[in-house]
């Protein structure tokens, strides 16, 4: 997601401390499967695999009490799983009840991180 709103901030107003730079992307591949088990219980499952990347680069600093601005770049990226459970019960014509399990996904992260002072 990328926010162009603002970006040409004066380099002595406040809001550079918190327009900073900041990128993410994601892609996820969910494949799934659902039976019917008879004419009143259907069950499903998906695993989620998922990859994401993050680019972040805040600025930081107090000139008011002459700690100068610095700028970093972090960044990094990683893939994650989880999964997902559900059942839908039919007990009569006109009535359906679901029920859904939402895992976590848990990314494994990496990346590098470098301050400009």
């Amino acid at each position: 997601v990328y926010n162009a709103f603002n970006r040409e901030i004066d380099d002595n107003s406040i809001l550079r401390y918190v327009q900073g730079g900041n990128s993410t992307e994601g892609l996820d591949l969910v494949p799934a499967v659902g039976v019917k088990v008879n004419d009143y219980l259907a069950l499903g499952a998906n695993l989620n695999m998922s990859y994401a990347r993050f680019d972040l680069q805040p600025v930081s600093g107090f000139p008011t009490i002459n700690v100068p601005d610095s700028e970093s770049r972090n960044d990094s990226s990683g893939a994650g799983i989880g999964a997902d459970a559900g059942l839908l019960f039919k007990p009569r014509t006109g009535t359906l009840v679901g029920l859904n399990y939402r895992g976590s996904v848990r990314y494994k992260l990496s990346g590098t991180s470098t301050l400009y002072a």
